[in-house]
């Protein structure tokens, strides 16, 4: 009470040096202003709780409860006073917030609480029902999708290329979009001018990278989206209809994105595996990340208010709206690839249905310096990655500074080659491990070998995969003069016969 806390004050004024700890060092002094506000805080609660107004649960706080023993740890640090070596009691966050009067109101604190607790068990929910929808689907449940994907597919329409194009079962808004027509979220226009600084930092705090190195493609997985706000909810819908659950910090990351998006209502059981949306969502959040970090305004002025969240009366967060992007597009590529059967042109080419031989572009993930002045590169179609072995004539160009990670190649008549020994190293066997759950044992050790010939550097707004015409000679002309004799083979020349 306030009379007790008074005493306690008045002996500790006695001894001249404040509280002592139990093994009777002394602590630094209270001073008198302090002790006055929490003999005050302590009489309005004893005011509050005799006229019936507070409930005294809602204002019990665990930093105010103290162990006996020294030694124990509480699970939040932030809820706890905290021990240091010499037994004394040091004051958490929260009683220094109640002392200097910053204390937030009891409703607010139990709302939040109450708010955290539903996501507990929600999240809970969602592990359970994500874990046993990632299994395979019996006999029965593959026979009765069957039925349903024939059904669907009897309606399914005819390309320009004469190409039967199967409907998905459940298609996004990308899909539909894309169908009648309509540019989807990646048809706005960004601009490209303007030099690049060399240390660039997310704006604001909507995005967090937990690893401490720079954003690449490798630390991707790591990226986490704040999606909490003043207005709390225990979920989030965004996306096609996919119920976010984040962490008690407010952030999402590649677990909760895997988790909500294989419980949504437009995935099948058993046709998505883990891999394959970690995977893609990797993919994704290089792409979205770097275009926060290089054009924010534009994301701002052009990408963000042509976006609609489910949610009409649910705060436009910058969070929020880009996470909600990159679920439409997880959702187009599931739509896409694994619903329609439609394959990008790598998977196509390790999987040995299509010849790297056509004309494609393709964009560089990773570039790694090996001795003797060679490189090891990936390359990718923005869908999955292939190795990449540059020819003398492309090394020269790397060295020079004019290929590097971000840059998009237009090629043609690549080979798929065996990759040499020692090419992969360490990091390398990493990639070729995750390659394998993807595309099976058989694709380790492969590599693409581009001809710096036949290869020419693609503007950033170019699109990756192959061309949507193969023309005859797949490249326009070389002149004799670039031509170099460690280049490889030429795709095309123009002469004139005199």
């Amino acid at each position: 009470s306030g009379e007790e806390l008074t005493k306690l004050g008045k002996s500790a004024s006695l001894v001249g040096s404040g509280f002592k700890s139990a093994s009777g060092k002394s602590i630094v002094p209270v001073s008198n202003e302090a002790m006055q506000r929490a003999i005050a805080l302590f009489n309005e609660c004893a005011n509050e709780t005799e006229s019936g107004e507070v409930e005294m649960s809602a204002l019990k706080s665990p930093s105010l409860e103290v162990s006996s023993s020294p030694s124990r740890k509480e699970d939040n640090p932030e809820l706890s006073p905290v021990f240091d070596f010499d037994g004394s009691f040091e004051i958490s966050s929260q009683m220094i917030n109640v002392l200097e009067g910053k204390v937030s109101q009891p409703q607010q604190k139990t709302q939040s609480l109450l708010i955290e607790e539903r996501r507990v068990a929600l999240r809970a929910e969602q592990e359970s029902n994500a874990e046993s929808r990632f299994k395979p689907m019996d006999a029965s449940n593959r026979s009765a999708w069957r039925d349903k994907s024939h059904s669907v597919s009897s309606r399914a329409s005819y390309s320009k290329s004469h190409q039967v194009i199967h409907e998905p079962s459940t298609p996004g808004l990308l899909w539909r979009r894309r169908k009648i027509g309509i540019c989807s979220v990646r048809g706005i226009p960004i601009s490209f001018s303007g030099p690049v600084d060399k240390e660039l930092n997310f704006v604001g705090d909507f995005l967090r990278l937990e690893n401490t190195g720079p954003f690449s493609l490798s630390t991707a997985s790591d990226m986490r989206f704040k999606v909490d706000s003043d207005d709390l909810h225990s979920s989030y819908l965004l996306g096609d209809d996919v119920e976010i659950i984040p962490d008690s910090f407010g952030y999402v990351g590649c677990e909760e994105i895997v988790r909500a998006f294989v419980c949504s209502p437009g995935v099948t059981n058993g046709l998505a595996t883990h891999q394959w949306i970690a995977h893609h969502f990797c993919q994704l959040v290089w792409r979205f990340g770097s275009t926060a970090l290089l054009h924010y305004d534009d994301l701002v002025r052009n990408v963000f208010p042509n976006l609609t969240l489910p949610d009409s009366s649910m705060e436009r967060t910058d969070g929020r709206l880009l996470l909600h992007a990159l679920l439409l597009e997880l959702k187009y590529r599931y739509d896409r690839e694994l619903e329609a059967v439609q394959r990008p042109a790598i998977r196509k080419i390790l999987e040995r249905d299509d010849t790297p031989a056509k004309r494609m572009i393709l964009c560089v993930s990773h570039l790694e310096s090996l001795p003797n002045h060679q490189y090891r590169g990936r390359l990718t179609d923005g869908w999955y990655h292939v190795d990449w072995v540059p020819d003398p004539l492309l090394t020269r160009i790397i060295e020079r500074g004019q290929i590097r990670v971000g840059s998009k190649l237009a090629t043609a008549g690549a080979e798929l080659v065996q990759a040499p020994s020692g090419f992969c190293g360490d990091k390398g066997e990493k990639l070729r491990g995750e390659d394998a759950h993807l595309f099976g044992e058989f694709s380790n050790g492969l590599a693409l070998r581009l001809n710096g010939n036949s290869t020419v550097r693609a503007p950033p707004n170019a699109r990756l995969g192959f061309a949507g015409r193969q023309p005859m000679a797949h490249l326009p002309p070389t002149p004799l003069s670039s031509i170099s004799p460690d280049g490889g083979a030429v795709s095309s020349v123009c002469v004139l016969i005199q």
